[in-house]
C-alpha cells in the first residue's frame, strides 16, 4: 500500500519550489535575484501549477524580473483563473475592470473577481470592493470587512475613508479614527502617517509633536514619500526631535528619489548651499530638472502629509 506522503510528495514538491521562487523575489534567506525568481516561477506555470501561473503574471504585470508585457501578464492570469486559483481571478478581473492588457470591461472583472472573493480570498476580497467603491458603497464596505477579519491590511485605509466620508456607511469620525488606529497598528503606512497629522495638529487626539513624528516616521520607513517629507520638515525645524540638518536632508533626498517635487527642489538647495550634506551632486539645477513640470505640494508650516492626506 503506498503511504499517504508518498502520493502527497509531487505536491509538496511543486509548493516547496513555489517557496523558493518566492524567497528570490524578495530576498529571503537568499540574495534578492527576481531573474531566477522568474525562471523558477515560470517553470511552475509552464508545468500548469496555477500559483505559479499567477506569480508568473505579476511579474508581467509589474516588470519583476523582466519586462513589462500587460498581455503576458492578463494571459498567465487567465490560465491560474480557469483553474479556479482565487488570487489568479483576483488578478484577471482587476486587470480587466482597469483595462490592462485588453480593452477595459468593469462588468466582466466584478464577475471574475466575484469568484476569487467567494472562495475567501482577502485579496480578492479587497480588489471586489474597490471595483464596487463608486456604484455599490455598502457592498464595498461589507467586502472590506471580510477582508479585515483575515488580516489583510491595506483595508484600513479605505475604511477609514469610508467612515469619515459616510461611505456606504454612517459617517463617524470616532469610526475612521478607531480602523485608522487599528491600521496604524497593523504596519499600514498610510494609516501611520494620517494618525502622525491627527497628533501634529491635535485633531481628535492630544496634540503631541514627539508623538506625531514618532508614527510619521514609522509611515516614512515604509517608503510613504509624503511622510519622509513630514519627518524632514520636523528634523529641519526642530519640531518634535532635536534639530538635525543631517537627518533632514537624508528624508528630503528619499522622497525626492520617490519624485517629490518640493523635495527635490529643497534637496537641491540643500546641496548648493552644503547644509546637512556635502556641495555637489548637481545641485539644485538638476533637481529642479527632475521636479520640472510635476508641479509641487505642500506647504512650510505643517506636515505635507496632513494637506495631501484625504
Amino acid at each position: 500500500m503506498m503511504s499517504s506522503a508518498t502520493v502527497t510528495s509531487p505536491m509538496l514538491r511543486v509548493e516547496a519550489q513555489y517557496i523558493v521562487a518566492k524567497c528570490y523575489e524578495d530576498g529571503l534567506g537568499v540574495p534578492r535575484n527576481e531573474e531566477e525568481a522568474v525562471t523558477r516561477f515560470r517553470e511552475l506555470a509552464e508545468k500548469g501549477d496555477a500559483k505559479g501561473q499567477c506569480a508568473l503574471g505579476e511579474c508581467y504585470q509589474w516588470g519583476t524580473g523582466v519586462a513589462k508585457d500587460p498581455q503576458a501578464a492578463v494571459s498567465w492570469y487567465r490560465k491560474s483563473a480557469e483553474q479556479e486559483c482565487a488570487m489568479g481571478q483576483a488578478r484577471l478581473g482587476y486587470c480587466i475592470a482597469h483595462g490592462i492588457g485588453r480593452p477595459a470591461d468593469p462588468h466582466e472583472g466584478i464577475e471574475i473577481c466575484s469568484k476569487g472573493a467567494a472562495q475567501g480570498e482577502p485579496v480578492a476580497q479587497f480588489i471586489l470592493a474597490l471595483l464596487c467603491w463608486d456604484k455599490e458603497h455598502e457592498q464595498a464596505v461589507e467586502w472590506l470587512l471580510k477582508a479585515e477579519k483575515q488580516g489583510y491590511v491595506p483595508v484600513y485605509t479605505w475604511l477609514r475613508k469610508a467612515y469619515a466620508t459616510g461611505h456606504g456607511v454612517p459617517q463617524s469620525f470616532e469610526q475612521s479614527m478607531h480602523w485608522n488606529c487599528k491600521g496604524a497598528d497593523h504596519r499600514n503606512a498610510e494609516c501611520q502617517g494620517v494618525l502622525g497629522a491627527h497628533y501634529w495638529d491635535g485633531d481628535g487626539v492630544p496634540k503631541d509633536r514627539k508623538k506625531a513624528v514618532e508614527w510619521l516616521r514609522k509611515s516614512a520607513e515604509q517608503g510613504h514619500m509624503n511622510a519622509q517629507v513630514d519627518v524632514a520638515l520636523a528634523y529641519w525645524t526642530g519640531t518634535g526631535v532635536a534639530r538635525d540638518t543631517k537627518e533632514a536632508a537624508r528624508w528630503f533626498r528619499k522622497a525626492a528619489e520617490q519624485g517629490h517635487v518640493e523635495a527635490q527642489r529643497t534637496y537641491g538647495r540643500l546641496l548648493d548651499q552644503g547644509i546637512g550634506v556635502a556641495v555637489g551632486g548637481g545641485g539644485m539645477a538638476a533637481w529642479d530638472h527632475k521636479g520640472a513640470g510635476q508641479g509641487g505640494r505642500g506647504g512650510p508650516n505643517r506636515p505635507f502629509f496632513f494637506l495631501t492626506a484625504p
